[in-house]
Protein backbone atom coordinates (compact mmCIF):
# COMPACT_ATOMS: atom_id res chain seq x y z
CA UNK A 1 0.00 0.00 0.00
CA UNK A 2 1.45 3.22 -0.94
CA UNK A 3 1.67 5.92 1.86
CA UNK A 4 0.51 9.15 1.32
CA UNK A 5 3.36 12.13 0.86
CA UNK A 6 2.73 15.66 1.38
CA UNK A 7 2.51 17.97 -2.16
CA UNK A 8 5.91 19.73 -2.47
CA UNK A 9 5.37 23.83 -1.59
CA UNK A 10 5.06 26.18 -4.96
CA UNK A 11 8.30 26.47 -6.46
CA UNK A 12 7.19 29.36 -8.39
CA UNK A 13 6.19 31.18 -4.82
CA UNK A 14 8.45 34.07 -3.80
CA UNK A 15 8.51 35.98 -0.98
CA UNK A 16 7.48 39.73 -1.51
CA UNK A 17 11.01 41.69 -1.73
CA UNK A 18 11.17 44.54 0.61
CA UNK A 19 14.26 47.04 0.87
CA UNK A 20 15.98 46.51 4.10
CA UNK A 21 15.05 50.06 5.05
CA UNK A 22 11.53 49.74 3.98
CA UNK A 23 9.28 51.53 1.88
CA UNK A 24 8.42 55.15 2.41
CA UNK A 25 4.75 55.43 3.14
CA UNK A 26 4.65 58.70 0.34
CA UNK A 27 5.72 56.09 -2.43
CA UNK A 28 2.14 55.07 -2.17
CA UNK A 29 2.97 53.21 -6.04
CA UNK A 30 5.68 50.96 -4.17
CA UNK A 31 3.55 50.54 -1.20
CA UNK A 32 0.86 49.29 -3.67
CA UNK A 33 3.24 46.61 -5.33
CA UNK A 34 4.39 45.48 -2.16
CA UNK A 35 1.20 44.67 -0.84
CA UNK A 36 -0.29 43.25 -4.19
CA UNK A 37 2.63 40.73 -3.33
CA UNK A 38 1.73 39.73 0.15
CA UNK A 39 -1.81 40.00 -0.36
CA UNK A 40 -2.28 37.89 -3.52
CA UNK A 41 -5.55 37.23 -4.86
CA UNK A 42 -7.12 38.60 -1.24
CA UNK A 43 -8.64 42.06 -2.22
CA UNK A 44 -11.91 42.79 -0.02
CA UNK A 45 -10.24 43.25 3.82
CA UNK A 46 -6.99 43.51 2.96
CA UNK A 47 -4.86 47.33 3.09
CA UNK A 48 -4.29 49.49 0.29
CA UNK A 49 -1.68 51.91 -0.09
CA UNK A 50 -4.37 55.22 0.88
CA UNK A 51 -4.70 52.78 4.51
CA UNK A 52 -1.54 52.41 5.00
CA UNK A 53 -0.98 56.29 4.44
CA UNK A 54 -3.84 57.05 6.60
CA UNK A 55 -2.59 55.08 9.52
CA UNK A 56 0.85 56.63 9.69
CA UNK A 57 -1.15 60.01 9.79
CA UNK A 58 -2.86 58.15 12.44
CA UNK A 59 0.54 56.94 14.29
CA UNK A 60 1.88 60.69 13.44
CA UNK A 61 -1.26 62.23 15.04
CA UNK A 62 -0.87 59.86 18.33
CA UNK A 63 2.78 60.95 18.42
CA UNK A 64 2.34 64.46 18.66
CA UNK A 65 -0.32 63.94 21.67
CA UNK A 66 2.39 62.42 23.60
CA UNK A 67 4.43 65.11 25.68
CA UNK A 68 7.53 64.57 23.82
CA UNK A 69 9.87 66.63 21.60
CA UNK A 70 9.20 65.80 17.97
CA UNK A 71 13.54 65.33 17.85
CA UNK A 72 12.40 62.40 19.46
CA UNK A 73 9.84 60.53 17.19
CA UNK A 74 12.52 58.47 15.02
CA UNK A 75 11.89 54.95 15.80
CA UNK A 76 8.69 54.61 17.30
CA UNK A 77 7.29 52.17 15.62
CA UNK A 78 2.94 51.95 14.58
CA UNK A 79 1.19 48.47 14.11
CA UNK A 80 -1.84 48.81 11.72
CA UNK A 81 -4.60 45.97 11.74
CA UNK A 82 -7.41 46.48 8.97
CA UNK A 83 -10.93 45.66 10.17
CA UNK A 84 -12.60 42.81 9.30
CA UNK A 85 -16.25 42.37 7.98
CA UNK A 86 -18.93 44.61 9.75
CA UNK A 87 -21.76 42.06 9.08
CA UNK A 88 -22.49 39.62 11.91
CA UNK A 89 -23.09 37.44 9.69
CA UNK A 90 -19.73 36.87 8.55
CA UNK A 91 -18.78 33.43 10.72
CA UNK A 92 -15.82 32.35 8.72
CA UNK A 93 -12.30 34.62 8.88
CA UNK A 94 -11.37 37.01 6.05
CA UNK A 95 -8.03 37.86 4.89
CA UNK A 96 -7.15 40.92 6.56
CA UNK A 97 -3.61 42.97 6.61
CA UNK A 98 -1.23 43.48 9.77
CA UNK A 99 1.30 45.95 8.67
CA UNK A 100 4.47 47.72 10.70
CA UNK A 101 5.12 51.17 9.55
CA UNK A 102 8.65 52.78 11.81
CA UNK A 103 8.91 56.72 12.49
CA UNK A 104 12.17 57.39 10.63
CA UNK A 105 13.61 61.48 10.09
CA UNK A 106 11.95 61.51 7.29
CA UNK A 107 8.75 60.57 7.92
CA UNK A 108 6.88 57.02 8.29
CA UNK A 109 8.12 53.80 6.16
CA UNK A 110 6.31 50.57 5.73
CA UNK A 111 8.77 47.65 6.95
CA UNK A 112 6.85 44.58 6.92
CA UNK A 113 3.20 43.56 5.81
CA UNK A 114 1.35 40.06 6.10
CA UNK A 115 -2.18 38.88 5.75
CA UNK A 116 -3.74 37.76 8.61
CA UNK A 117 -7.56 36.51 9.81
CA UNK A 118 -9.47 38.71 10.83
CA UNK A 119 -13.41 37.87 11.83
CA UNK A 120 -16.82 40.08 12.04
CA UNK A 121 -16.95 43.12 13.90
CA UNK A 122 -13.11 43.25 14.09
CA UNK A 123 -11.97 46.99 14.20
CA UNK A 124 -8.94 48.73 12.34
CA UNK A 125 -6.00 49.66 14.80
CA UNK A 126 -2.99 51.66 14.70
CA UNK A 127 -1.35 50.62 18.05
CA UNK A 128 1.58 52.91 18.57
CA UNK A 129 5.17 51.27 20.17
CA UNK A 130 7.37 53.57 21.98
CA UNK A 131 11.40 52.68 22.31
CA UNK A 132 12.73 53.19 26.08
CA UNK A 133 14.25 56.13 25.36
CA UNK A 134 11.21 57.57 24.14
CA UNK A 135 9.89 57.13 26.93
CA UNK A 136 12.38 58.20 28.97
CA UNK A 137 11.93 61.93 27.09
CA UNK A 138 8.38 61.96 27.73
CA UNK A 139 8.58 61.39 31.81
CA UNK A 140 11.54 63.92 31.24
CA UNK A 141 9.20 66.42 29.40
CA UNK A 142 6.16 65.76 31.87
CA UNK A 143 8.27 66.71 34.74
CA UNK A 144 10.17 69.64 33.18
CA UNK A 145 6.40 70.67 32.70
CA UNK A 146 5.34 70.58 36.30
CA UNK A 147 8.17 71.36 38.59
CA UNK A 148 10.45 73.05 36.09
CA UNK A 149 13.10 70.78 37.07
CA UNK A 150 15.32 69.17 34.55
CA UNK A 151 15.36 65.10 34.96
CA UNK A 152 19.17 65.38 33.72
CA UNK A 153 19.92 67.87 36.18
Amino acid sequence: MPTKTKTPLNPAFHPPTMPPEGIPVKNTWKVGVYLKEVHGKAVRWTAKAEDITAAAKRAEDQLRRKPMDPAHYVGAVAEFVTAGPTAPTYTQAVAGTRATLIRGPNGWRLIKAQTVNRFARDRSNVELLLTFEQMEAMAATTLYRATGERADA
